[in-house]
């Protein structure tokens, strides 16, 4: 839920204006091992070895794009005990794969609700009583804070004519079907 909050929360926000740091410097200033094969797929493990990040190249093709899956463990033939996959294609906005990048390796704690949890050794579970209220404040915060970066419409002065939109090349007067 908390990566699908910040890939959302990164789409309802005006594209930065500075570059966005790339999958491999995000995920490599949090620890997770950077390799890179002969054909330039570039692999990034994280510390736990239960996520994984690989920018896949196809030497007939070229760069596909970037695969994030979650599992119990990656082993030497791939995820095992897959949990979830994300696909995203070369063509993917830097900002939003950024965003997506931040969101999977972010350190903070998940709000769960008290037995919504899958057994592994991977969770640790704490006493909480107020989760609810946690996570309705939590989600507020982020409504605000995207409020506040949306951009805001253009105000036209009471009365003035808003001018139509130019036509289109090979648009035809009159009404049309």
């Amino acid at each position: 839920m908390e990566i699908v909050a910040g890939l959302t929360d990164a789409l309802i926000r005006p594209e930065p204006d500075t570059p966005a740091l790339s999958v491999a410097e995000i995920l490599t200033a949090r620890g997770w091992q950077h390799t890179t094969d002969e054909a330039g797929t570039q692999t990034l493990l994280s510390p736990d070895g239960t996520a994984q990040a690989e920018l896949r190249v196809s030497p007939a093709i070229g760069v596909t794009g970037w695969q994030f899956t979650a599992a119990f463990r990656h082993g030497e033939y791939g995820p095992e005990g897959l949990l979830w996959r994300a696909d995203f294609r070369e063509t993917t906005p830097p900002h939003l794969l950024a965003a997506f990048t931040a969101a999977v390796c972010h350190p903070a704690a998940v709000l769960r609700a008290r037995f919504d949890h899958v057994s592994s050794p991977h969770v640790s579970v704490d006493e909480e009583f107020v989760i609810g209220d946690a996570m309705v404040a939590a989600h507020k915060q982020r409504l605000a804070h995207a409020r506040r970066l949306r951009p805001r419409p253009v105000q036209h002065a009471p009365g003035a004519a808003i001018p139509a939109p130019a036509p289109t090349a090979g648009a035809t007067a009159g009404p049309t079907r």
